[in-house]
């Protein structure tokens, strides 16, 4: 549920708030729309946990470039995928097929400015 996704998340915030420099978190975070009954039975809510993991991450300087959803799980075209950045600046964003799994890859360019030094990475 919600309240449990966002709460999955905090170990990993937490880590990342113990580093000052930029920081990324991605994965396949089970952004749905769904509830759990007894961590079990799906079932449909008006909560979207991908709003409320956006919100909770974004109190912690966390942005997604993948604001748009885009599906990263061909049936129901759900994005349960995602990258989250902080201290870096997306330049461009895909979200490509892969042969091996039921979710699509996420990836991000993005610039690390570093005094007047700008470099690429992916």
């Amino acid at each position: 549920n919600v309240a449990e996704r966002v709460a999955q998340l905090q170990p990993m915030v937490s880590e990342a708030n113990q580093y000052r420099g930029p920081s990324i978190i991605g994965g396949d975070l089970n952004t749905l729309s769904m509830g759990w009954l007894l961590h079990a039975l799906p079932y449909p809510t008006g909560d979207t946990h991908a709003r409320a993991v956006r919100d909770h991450m974004s109190r912690h300087g966390f942005e997604t470039p993948f604001k748009d959803a885009r599906p990263t799980f061909d049936r129901f075209g759900l994005q349960l995928d995602w990258v989250y950045l902080r201290g870096l600046e997306a330049i461009r964003t895909g979200v490509e097929p892969l042969a091996f799994s039921d979710h699509h890859a996420v990836w991000t360019d993005f610039v690390v400015r570093q005094g007047s030094v700008e470099t690429v990475r992916r």
